[in-house]
């Protein structure tokens, strides 16, 4: 924190003494500092907007006790900001704190103390923000389903248009349930989408700043994405049809239409669900995609990296036989759309082809099939070596180290690849984690020795640091 920023928040302006220019301080001031500490993602920032806030309201009380001046007054707009900065601050308590300041605002409002400190459907906004951010589980989502009925109960007892529910107080709800880690908390957020949508289609006109809109719609898809509840998959779809439905009914809306965010939830549902159709499933998405895309030149449905890259790990999670070829041919899809120019946004990365590799140590079936796996996992490799913008990285090699481990049935031959990798990797200084984990599998006893001394596994400590020096982190192999 500068000297400055400190200042500021123990309610001091710079420039006041030794003689120079005193600064004009107005309630202006303090807006644009509570603003700034706003932005700061820590706790520190929500402290200090605090801080700021109690001063204001000290400057306040002293003004207008004196002249009955109220210039100092906070208003509903400088109480909310400094319930965003707790919001989004990773504080314990940050939540229940937010929660505390509306009440305040709220008592002093109906006191008359402060009638511009009224609460409005911002603010309530803000707390349920806090609490979907809060990472306190189903207590989370309880406490933001409460605020938000007790909001939706205020605007329809009031009708006051500052207290009506906005798209963004929806959305929040939803990730507060969605991250709340509740047994059918998806199918919580799927209600709140259709009580949104029920809303909005009474009343057009007055709940446009709730019209349900795709990252609503997102949002709930990845919540059944992130289940792995039973029949996630052909919920998680029914949303998307949903989508599709209303965007027609409301003439092609583009608000509502599927985007690439929408089918990348809906692939990562099907990698996630386990089921053994799910990778033909997202193959067929991800065609859909690039038809879609074809046909009517949107951009927005256009496939990227995480949307060949997510088929790719559908393969690699699956037990179906073929993984190893069905993901190869994702990525030389991937590979002919960038290198014709067809798709700017599907530039292969190092994560790509190690994922093809992922799938290659994980291939099941004949010795024809786990050969045809190694051969796959080698030329991986080999266009990572000769690549311009890309080369293997600590995951690269643990990965491969895993390949020979699971697909080598040669004893001979797979320590002769396995001491070959782990030469190239010391020389690349990528022998991380996964590197070291994997070489427990991967090699002879013998060789283990030959290569460490020891045929103890060695400490992160023990490893050189000229073997490590360009591992970006630790990571396992899933």
């Amino acid at each position: 924190m500068s000297q400055q920023q400190q200042q500021h928040a123990n309610g001091r302006m710079p420039g006041g003494g030794g003689g120079g220019k005193k600064l004009r301080v107005n309630i202006r001031t303090f807006n644009w500092l509570i603003d700034s500490w706003r932005m700061n993602p820590n706790g520190v920032g929500a402290t200090n907007a605090e801080l700021l806030l109690l001063r204001l309201e000290e400057i306040h009380e002293r003004e207008q006790s004196m002249n009955g001046n109220k210039a100092f007054e906070p208003d509903v707009r400088i109480f909310t900001k400094v319930i965003n900065a707790m919001a989004r601050s990773d504080s314990p308590g940050a939540a229940q704190r937010s929660e505390q300041m509306l009440r305040r605002m709220q008592n002093l409002y109906e006191s008359g103390r402060n009638k511009a400190a009224k609460p409005n459907a911002l603010t309530y906004t803000a707390v349920i923000e806090g609490y979907a951010n809060s990472r306190l589980g189903e207590v989370a989502a309880n406490r933001a389903n409460d605020l938000f009925t007790e909001l939706e109960d205020l605007y329809y007892s009031t009708r006051d248009p500052d207290l009506r529910p906005l798209q963004r107080t929806y959305h929040e709800l939803i990730l507060a349930w969605s991250r709340s880690g509740v047994e059918g908390a998806a199918d919580h957020t799927e209600e709140i989408l259709y009580h949104m949508e029920e809303q909005y289609d009474i009343d057009l006109i007055k709940m446009e700043g709730a019209k349900p809109v795709a990252a609503n719609y997102n949002a709930v898809i990845d919540a059944h994405a992130k289940s792995g509840a039973k029949g996630a998959t052909e919920k998680a779809e029914r949303i998307l049809n949903r989508m599709e439905s209303r965007s027609k009914e409301f003439g092609d809306d583009p608000d509502v239409r599927p985007n690439v965010r929408t089918y990348n939830s809906l692939l990562n549902a099907y990698a996630k669900s386990g089921e053994q159709d799910s990778p033909y499933k997202a193959e067929e998405i991800l065609t859909h995609m690039v038809k879609l895309y074809e046909s009517t030149g949107n951009h927005e449905v256009q496939p990227d990296v995480t949307s060949f890259s997510t088929v790719i790990n559908a393969w690699a999670r699956s037990h179906n036989f073929g993984k190893a070829e069905h993901a190869l041919k994702i990525l030389e899809q991937m590979v002919d759309l960038y290198s014709a120019g067809e798709n700017v946004n599907a530039q292969p990365n190092v994560i790509i082809f190690n994922s093809v590799m992922n799938a290659c140590a994980f291939t099941i079936g004949s010795e024809y099939e786990q050969g045809r796996a190694l051969e796959i996992a080698h030329s991986m490799f080999k266009s990572l070596e000769s690549s311009h913008y890309m080369n293997p990285d600590d995951i690269t090699y643990g990965t491969y180290l895993k390949v020979c481990a699971n697909q080598v049935v040669d004893d001979n031959f797979r320590d002769s690849l396995t001491a070959a990798i782990f030469k190239k990797c010391v020389r690349d200084g990528q022998v991380g984690d996964l590197v070291m984990q994997q070489m427990q599998n991967a090699a002879s006893r013998d060789l283990y020795i030959e290569l460490f001394g020891s045929d103890q596994p060695l400490t992160p400590e023990e490893i050189p640091d000229h073997w490590k020096c360009n591992v970006r982190e630790k990571t396992t192999l899933e």
